[in-house]
């Protein structure tokens, strides 16, 4: 059987027509590039740390370290390349293509105040209190951690949150920065997307500016997991809504006029690049996550070594995987938890997923809280 529970992000404060009888204007694209600087804490490295320890046995300190440290570099790199599969989208109904590349990585990071007993908001603060002193260069700042945010909304229910940032400050000098909660296998690649949806003006679906494209239809930018079966492949896509919400914000804060922002030079042509990707995000732009890591290993990467992919029928079976990914629960193994699959997962006979146009279909990740 499976077990379902609530999946929730940031929530802010996260008809044919004939060829032959029309010709459609043809669009012309513009590439912008999003540099990155990412900041690893000591929460997250610490878990990668035990995860190297579990999968090589390495106990030398130096080594390990060293060891940890290229992994989660490569990790990250493979993290993003999976997140700009969707932050593309925004070129199906607007004439931008954005992408992310990260031009500065540091782990380990200690972060005074940062701990479990925060919530969400509170970290977003610590964190940007923090930058406010850095001389880093960047468009965006991501803190990546592997704390646990709890909370509780308007009705008294507990959640647990994976992602915060300020809406509409993408290139904004002390808030262009969001936070990220990473629980492994690449889960977070959907909720990085979200955070940085909202830097670029992207509102909530059902809310606001984007008050016309329903909650139910389960695009990048519902602030609660809603899954159904005509809606799987809609978590790697953003709605027409936050299409415009992004690309009026670019066009009146950032290309145009780059009035109420403050970063120099924020957001390089991809022909003219303002700063340089790390080695390793290069190094990985052409690797294929769900390749080098299979279902069994993905699953132990969120759950550890006692966990697999579900094998039964239903509960992630191969074919499934194109668009659920059940993993065992390490505390009940008769239970399944639904995840999505990394991208170019093997699924079924000769396919692979999810992020495939014409083959897109994926699972929709029920976060336990």
């Amino acid at each position: 059987m499976y077990y379902l529970s609530s999946f929730l992000f940031s929530v802010i404060s996260l008809t044919l027509v004939s060829c032959a009888s029309i010709r459609e204007k043809r669009q012309v694209t513009t590439s912008y590039v999003i540099d990155v600087y990412v900041v690893v804490d000591h929460a997250m490295y610490q878990k990668w740390k035990n995860w190297q320890i579990e999968t090589t046995g390495e106990t030398n300190a130096t080594k390990l370290a060293t060891e940890t440290i290229a992994t989660i570099k490569s990790y990250v790199s493979l993290l993003f390349h999976q997140a700009n599969l969707r932050l593309k989208t925004v070129n199906r109904s607007s004439p931008y293509s954005l992408s992310m590349q990260i031009v500065r990585m540091d782990i380990d990071v200690n972060i005074p105040n940062l701990n479990g007993s925060n919530n969400i908001a509170q970290a977003l603060d610590i964190f940007t209190k923090w930058m406010n002193g850095s001389s880093a260069s960047y468009d965006h700042a991501v803190l990546m951690t592997s704390l646990e945010f709890k909370g509780e909304n308007s009705a008294g229910e507990k959640l647990t949150y994976l992602g915060r940032a300020y809406v509409s400050k993408m290139c904004s000098l002390n808030y262009s920065l969001s936070v990220v909660v990473d629980n492994g296998a690449f889960q977070s690649s959907y909720h990085m997307t979200h955070e940085i949806g909202h830097s670029l003006g992207a509102q909530h679906d059902g809310t606001s500016t984007s008050a016309n494209c329903s909650q139910s239809d389960s695009y990048l930018m519902v602030p609660v997991g809603i899954s159904s079966d005509t809606s799987t492949d809609h978590p790697w896509y953003f709605s027409s809504c936050s299409i415009n919400n992004i690309k009026t914000y670019l066009e009146t804060s950032i290309i145009n006029v780059n009035q109420g922002t403050d970063i120099v030079d924020c957001f390089s042509k991809t022909l003219q690049p303002t700063l340089q990707p790390i080695k390793e995000f290069l190094d990985e732009a052409n690797v294929k996550a769900g390749q080098r890591y299979p279902p069994d290993q993905q699953c132990q990467m969120i759950y550890g070594k006692t966990s697999r992919a579900c094998p039964d029928a239903g509960q992630g079976n191969l074919e499934s995987i194109c668009t659920t990914m059940g993993c065992v629960n390490p505390d009940n193994q008769t239970l399944c938890n639904i995840h999505f699959a990394a991208e170019w997962t093997s699924c079924g006979n000769r396919k692979v997923g999810p992020g495939h146009p014409g083959d897109i279909k994926i699972g929709w990740i029920q976060h336990l809280r």
